[in-house]
């Protein structure tokens, strides 16, 4: 267990009105007290794995552990169930805090934090002020620097690792997150050991949707798995380059015996997360992401699979094997994650706010799927099951929504897709399923014009077109026509959204019902 929410609090600089002597907050704002395991993920590693590691890499892993549950509970503090989570005041308006960022522009950095000064002004303070004293009770930097020193020893000592784990533990008390995340990225091969821990991603600010959250995992480095995966990366990435003309950024990946997830990781369930965000450091310094084995396994056998074998029709889906499924979730999953780092815009947060999210994770699945179509060497049975297994995935997507409220962008990005391809006529629902006379026209759908109008937003919309897209194709009962019950509108469409609710729920013959969609 680690130190407490409550014992954290009067360690940290405070979001309410200025102090006169200090500038900084008084006190944080009052986070309910709970527990912060659903905030953690921990996995057993693999009896082999966990034999091959000697005694140093046990140390380190020991060590970083620790490190990785305990910024769970720095995550605490940030999370609120109102949209401003703790970035913003929470008196605070849209065209408040926008108007202030037109004269600040550390309003909009996604490492500061929001305060209203006793003047009722709004200021940014950076986080690594306002979590330092909260950092140094939880001992994060010193546990980084302790596994440091541990991974600079022995006959297969690690420099590289060393380094980046020293300039992580700095980053937390100078506020530069660059050096260290440069050194994870130019760094040669991959270490036995690898943790990401900081703040990543802007999920959780679903206000303006700029501000990172605190995010950690650990694991064991599963080198078999990536060199498996590694073709279609490879592939992905010609085929990017001849469509574009353009050099890709490097993108490095890498499978993990995942042996912990923490914070915002843990809490969206991810199976895998593609790192630095910002893209001007992705063109600089290269991308990479993680796979999470164990929680890609544990979500395809009780997730995926079952999703793809009861929501499509038994006539597209006939002597397909699991294997082979399996197999069409890996590489879907890897296109998608490797086209963060593949043309997004590297203003997107600032133009679409808290459209951003749902665009941009809209735009890597339809890249994932683009290059799917494309590939050589691809059969079409294989090109049909990845779209087939997309949209399959959405009613897992549409589950967490709806039952505990998350991974909104996800859910939206698929049930756009989905709708999309409905309208045009090219998908079809029978007896509650989804069905295809030829898988063409969908990859046309998905390729030629889906692709085109969320290509325009990404590169050059504004929050207007954003919402002008989503009030077209995307529909609140979608995915409900296919499952029983009504569907909550995601907060960012919520306002805006000119659709009703359904006033009865749905009476349609679902058939076989994975168990994790029963309550719906």
């Amino acid at each position: 267990m680690g130190i407490g929410i409550e014992r954290l609090r009067g360690a940290f600089p405070p979001l309410g009105r200025a102090s006169e002597k200090t500038g900084a907050n008084e006190a944080l704002p009052e986070v309910i007290p709970r527990t912060t395991e659903h905030r953690i993920h921990d996995f057993p590693l693999p009896p082999n794995v966990e034999a091959s590691l000697e005694r140093n890499e046990r140390d380190i892993l020991r060590l970083l552990v620790r490190a990785v549950r305990r910024t769970a509970e720095l995550y605490a503090l940030q999370e609120s169930e109102d949209e401003r989570a703790n970035f913003y005041p929470q008196d605070a308006s849209k065209a408040e805090v926008i108007q202030a960022g037109e004269d600040n522009p550390q309003i909009f950095s996604p490492y500061t934090i929001i305060k209203r000064t006793s003047e009722g002004n709004l200021e940014a303070v950076p986080m690594h002020e306002v979590y330092s004293h909260g950092l140094k009770q939880l001992d994060i930097p010193r546990l980084l620097r302790e596994a440091a020193n541990v991974a600079g020893r022995g006959r297969k000592r690690d420099i590289s690792f060393q380094a980046y784990l020293r300039a992580k533990a700095g980053s937390f008390e100078t506020g530069d997150y660059e050096a260290s995340d440069r050194i994870w990225l130019e760094r040669e091969g991959e270490p036995k050991i690898d943790i990401v821990i900081g703040l990543y991603d802007t999920y959780t600010d679903r206000f303006l949707g700029v501000k990172y959250a605190w995010e950690a995992w650990v694991g064991v480095f599963d080198e078999k798995t990536t060199r498996d995966a590694q073709w279609f990366l490879d592939s992905f990435r010609n085929w990017w380059q001849q469509e574009t003309g353009q050099e890709a950024p490097k993108v490095r990946m890498r499978v993990d015996h995942t042996r912990m997830l923490g914070g915002q990781a843990a809490l969206y369930d991810w199976t895998g997360n593609s790192l630095p965000c910002q893209q001007e450091w992705r063109q600089k310094y290269g991308s990479k992401f993680t796979i999470f084995r164990p929680r890609f396994e544990t979500d395809f056998r009780d997730k995926r699979l079952p999703a793809f074998r009861s929501l499509i029709d038994s006539s597209r889906r006939m002597g397909v094997s699991d294997s082979l499924v399996k197999t069409v979730s890996l590489r879907k999953h890897v296109g998608h994650e490797s086209s963060h780092a593949l043309g997004v815009a590297s203003d997107l947060e600032s133009r679409l706010q808290e459209f951003a999210a749902p665009i941009k994770e809209l735009y890597c699945d339809l890249l994932a799927l683009k290059g799917y179509f494309a590939i050589p060497g691809i059969s079409m049975r294989e090109r049909e099951l990845a779209f087939a297994t997309f949209f399959a995935d959405g009613v897992i997507e549409y589950a967490n929504f709806h039952n505990e409220g998350k991974r909104e962008e996800y859910y939206v990005a698929h049930s756009t897709s989905l709708k999309f391809c409905l309208k045009k006529g090219s998908i079809k629902v029978e007896d509650g399923r989804l069905t295809w006379e030829d898988p063409r026209p969908v990859m046309n759908d998905i390729i030629l014009l889906l692709d085109e109008e969320v290509q325009k937003i990404q590169i050059e919309g504004g929050v207007k077109e954003a919402q002008n897209f989503f009030a077209k194709y995307y529909d609140d009962n979608t995915y409900g026509q296919l499952r029983r019950g009504e569907l909550p509108i995601p907060h960012f469409l919520r306002r805006r959204s000119r659709r009703k609710p359904p006033t009865k729920k749905q009476d349609v013959d679902t058939g076989t019902t994975p168990k994790f969609v029963e309550a719906i």
